[in-house]
């Protein structure tokens, strides 16, 4: 007996996920992150010096300036450098060819790259403790909110989390000759966060959202949309390395539908219409995924549906089968939805703007089913007809300038053209009333299109269903031999 239960010590470490202890050792060795510890010790010494002969001088304007640096050289690791770190995080295991042996060790890829962040934000976490000794300095230094600088380190934190989970997220298809345009657009990010941290506006918004109510509140209501957020960003990762066996589709559009919920639960205690503004982009995301996704002709995949038997399968249908033919009447069924709820907080509520973005959504994919039945890359064609609607807006402007003005009504066609006649507004009697009959006809032809595209899939459809029930009978059989 005693042998038996001789090894059952494990190191503590054996308790978290190998990927994360894998990644967070190498981290920490690593000499970013070694350089951008040691550099913040050093610059908060400077600060709290800094920050304490001011005070003792009782000079306003240079604790000010030291207390804007200090935030400063928080942010510059938080938003910039430990970010840009997770845009490789993927891609490096694509390129050395280890993602193979990874999933060797049944890890599945949600767990890989769920770890790979993890291991960001857990070297965030140590640069937060680190400085926390210097902000309770400059509480009893005097002149500052502690309860403010909380809020700001707290969202700093929430930053982190949500652009590591981004770069992480698309490290996967990002190749090499993207990685200067994330350290660009950090670069940029990096200069607005040294503006913005240098100006009291930054620190009244901070203040001000502590007196309003939490359902209305902008940051709290960040803080709950906060972790959907992040489980669809690192969806992105978790989709882009899976094998075609294992769509993610369930998961993604069940992830859409948790959103609504939240969003209509906050709006029912009174959030006035920003939950549901905060959580229209990430729908938006889901839906063009939901609209570009390739179908699966794998018969495994169909299995869990068939298995629960007709309601499995007419939700797996109309609903949740990968691909986009389910995907045009799920991104309908959310529309309903969202509908419902603008009309339940604002029963006077347009919806011909919800009109208006869901052909914008759907118009490109009619387009690109219509030119190919099997298109690889359907999302890089989504994009393309986008720009192409957008560059039509030069030709409308040029016949506004010419002799031809008024004909630049007929692009009202082209959703995405629709919008920016809108905002630029040639005539002041152009609407999004004057406009909904195209919006509507365009919508319809559009659904037409795609069902004629669809339809001769569902022999396929019913074909992967049927072997999918065999698979299913045969499984036991299998075992027992």
């Amino acid at each position: 007996m005693i042998g038996r239960f001789k090894n059952t010590k494990r190191d503590p470490s054996d308790w978290l996920s190998p990927i994360l202890v894998k990644e967070l050792r190498q981290g920490m060795r690593g000499r970013v992150f070694l350089g951008s510890f040691l550099l913040l010790q050093v610059a908060m010494v400077f600060c709290a010096a800094g920050g304490l002969i001011a005070a003792s001088l009782g000079i306003t304007e240079q604790f000010e300036f030291f207390s804007g640096l200090f935030w400063f050289i928080i942010g510059l690791p938080l938003i910039l450098i430990i970010p840009t770190t997770g845009r490789s995080a993927l891609r490096n295991e694509i390129d050395n060819k280890s993602l193979e042996l990874i999933t060797l060790t049944h890890l599945t890829p949600w767990r890989i790259v769920a770890g790979k962040w993890a291991a960001l934000f857990a070297q965030a976490l140590l640069f937060v403790f680190a400085v926390l000794p210097y902000l309770v300095l400059r509480y009893f230094l005097g002149g500052i909110d502690l309860m403010t600088e909380l809020l700001i380190l707290f969202s700093l934190l929430l930053a982190c989390a949500l652009l590591t989970g981004m770069t992480v997220g698309f490290s996967a298809s990002a190749k090499r000759t993207t990685g200067a345009a994330f350290v660009l657009i950090y670069v940029v990010g990096g200069q607005f966060l040294v503006a913005l941290m240098f100006t009291s506006p930054f620190f009244r918004f901070f203040s001000s959202s502590i007196g309003l109510s939490w359902a209305q509140n902008p940051l709290i209501l960040i803080t709950l949309f906060a972790p959907l957020l992040l489980l669809l960003l690192l969806e992105v990762g978790t989709s882009a390395i899976s094998p075609p066996a294992e769509p993610r589709s369930l998961f993604l559009r069940g992830l859409g539908l948790l959103f609504l919920l939240i969003a209509a639960i906050l709006e029912f205690v009174g959030s006035q219409g920003i939950a549901l503004g905060i959580a229209s982009l990430p729908l938006f995301m889901i839906a063009v995924a939901a609209l570009t996704e390739k179908p699966r002709w794998i018969k495994s995949v169909y299995a869990p549906y068939v298995r629960r038997g007709t309601a499995g399968r007419i939700l797996g249908r109309f609903l949740l089968y990968p691909g986009w033919p389910s995907g045009v009447l799920y991104v309908l069924f959310l529309a309903i939805l969202y509908g419902a709820l603008m009309k339940y907080i604002d029963s006077t509520a347009n919806l011909k703007a919800l009109l208006l973005i869901v052909t914008i959504l759907i118009f490109p994919v009619a387009v690109t089913r219509i030119l190919s039945k099997n298109t690889e890359r359907a999302l890089l064609w989504f994009f393309i007809i986008q720009l192409i609607q957008a560059g039509l807006i030069s030709v409308a402007v040029f016949l506004n300038k010419s002799a031809f003005s008024g004909l630049e009504f007929v692009f009202a066609i082209f959703p995405t053209s629709q919008v920016m006649l809108l905002f630029w507004d040639f005539h002041s009697t152009w609407t999004l009333d004057s406009f909904a009959p195209i919006t509507a006809t365009v919508l319809a032809a559009s659904l037409i299109a795609l069902f004629l595209r669809a339809w001769p899939l569902r022999k396929t459809v019913r074909e992967m269903e049927a072997n999918s029930v065999r698979l299913a009978v045969q499984k036991p059989a299998v075992a027992e031999a």
